[in-house]
């Protein structure tokens, strides 16, 4: 079958493939042969254009029928061209989800990168690749090989070339280009953010922050006398370790306190968010303090402090 017909074989599968065949159309541009890059790239921009814009909306419900999923943009073909153009953050904030990234590493991973080594063949299935990303598709067991599949031609063209450039021969080594060194150190940082505890996916930087949780737990303390006698739960025995009669309480298991267990407390402190009880066992716990003479006097975030009321046994 000659190259015309394999171009006119892919056309006909579906009308989004006229895409990638003008993206080839450009590779055949940067190659220097430019008649057959125009007329390619031409053929792919007027089938997909034809087809998305006439053809499909005059046969279906008047409009391109794969744009439910980008609906997020726009109710129309143009509304959604626009409607990326017009909010370029929140496009970038589609592509840059987690999922997006291992979806490109998977593509160009089984290659070693190469095609990374020229990017101008990657370059024009950037595009269509966009539109893959942001697309609102469900993902099936085995992803979206119906999307990939295009890209995938690129991917393995950008790699052909890049094999072809690999390094030059010197007088008695082979001289590996910088280009190469830069893919090596791009595949190390790329599985770096994919894998690593300290991934940018992770924001790291929010390490060190207390968030409205963290702030009631140190709050907690505030309440209660330098002389006081508290129980706390492991996670917040920090806050109150320093005191003379500080003592763990151990809340994982649901249970009634008792006037025997609480007898020498004068203030207790409880942690809901890291328990399991039901809402009737935390209901249960706070009638029963209620009943042995705490008065809870901080309630934040689920944090509570519980102090003995004055006079009470």
């Amino acid at each position: 079958m000659t190259s015309s017909g394999l171009l006119a074989l892919v056309l006909l599968s579906r009308a989004d493939l006229g895409l990638a065949v003008a993206a080839i159309g450009v590779i055949f541009f940067l190659e220097n042969r430019k008649v057959v890059g125009r007329v390619v790239t031409f053929l792919g921009l007027l089938w997909f254009l034809l087809m998305a814009f006439w053809v499909q909306p005059s046969i279906g419900l008047g409009q391109y029928p794969h744009i439910a999923a980008f609906r997020h943009f726009g109710e129309g073909s143009l509304d959604v061209i626009f409607g990326m153009l017009s909010d370029p953050f929140g496009l970038l904030k589609d592509l840059l989800v987690r999922s997006n990234f291992e979806q490109v590493i998977l593509i160009i991973a089984p290659v070693l990168f190469l095609p990374l080594i020229h990017l101008r063949y990657v370059l024009p299935a950037v595009p269509l690749l966009i539109f893959y990303l942001i697309a609102d598709v469900p993902v099936g067991v085995l992803g979206n090989p119906q999307q990939d599949v295009a890209v995938l031609a690129v991917v393995f063209i950008a790699a052909t070339y890049a094999l072809m450039k690999m390094g030059s021969t010197g007088v008695s080594r082979i001289l590996v280009g910088r280009r190469i060194l830069t893919v090596l150190l791009l595949t190390a940082t790329v599985f770096f953010i994919r894998d690593s505890a300290s991934s940018p996916f992770e924001k790291p930087w929010e390490w060190g922050r207390r968030d409205e949780t963290d702030i009631a737990r140190v709050t907690s303390v505030f309440w209660l006398g330098p002389d006081a006698s508290v129980a706390a739960p492991a996670n917040l025995y920090p806050e109150i370790s320093e005191r003379k009669n500080a003592f763990v309480i151990k809340i994982d298991v649901p249970f009634e306190p008792s006037s025997e267990q609480l007898k020498h407390l004068d203030a207790v402190i409880f942690d809901e968010n890291i328990v399991a009880w039901t809402n009737a066992e935390l209901i249960k716990f706070e009638r029963k303090m209620g009943e042995l003479g705490f008065d809870r006097r901080y309630d934040s975030k689920g944090i509570h402090t519980w102090i003995r009321k004055p006079g009470s046994d």
